[in-house]
C-alpha cells in the first residue's frame, strides 16, 4: 500500500483563519527507473537519484489530470523517506485514472 499526500493551505477571508487541508490518494506502487531521459533533462532531474514511480490508485473514479489525482508537489513516505511528485502522466481510460507514471525527488 502506498499513498500520496497532499497538503495545502486554505484562507477564509470571511473568518480571517487559515486551515490545513490534507488530501491521500492511496493505492499500490511499484518504483523503477524510467527508460526515457527526456523528462528526467525537463525536470533537471537524474534518473539514479529520481526514481519512477508507476501507482495505480485503489479507487478507479478518480479524473485525470484535475486535483482528484497525483499532482506535482504530493508527497510519498518509501522506506521512511519523503518523496515529492515532479512530474505526473496519468494513463487512463475514458478520463478516468487507471495508472500514474509519476517521476519523484527526495524532498518534503
Amino acid at each position: 500500500m502506498a499513498t500520496f499526500t497532499r497538503r495545502r493551505k486554505t484562507f477564509d477571508e470571511t473568518t480571517g483563519l487559515s486551515t490545513d487541508t490534507v488530501t491521500s490518494i492511496s493505492g499500490s506502487a511499484i518504483i523503477t527507473t524510467s527508460g526515457k531521459s527526456e523528462g528526467y533533462v525537463r525536470l533537471g532531474l537524474s534518473p539514479s537519484a529520481a526514481p519512477l514511480i508507476l501507482f495505480t490508485p485503489d479507487n478507479y473514479d478518480l479524473k485525470a489530470y484535475t486535483d482528484e489525482f497525483v499532482l506535482p508537489g504530493d508527497e510519498i513516505e518509501i522506506l521512511d523517506l519523503t518523496w515529492k511528485a515532479r512530474d505526473v502522466l496519468p494513463v487512463s481510460i475514458d478520463g478516468f485514472v487507471i495508472l500514474g507514471k509519476i517521476i519523484v525527488e527526495r524532498g518534503g
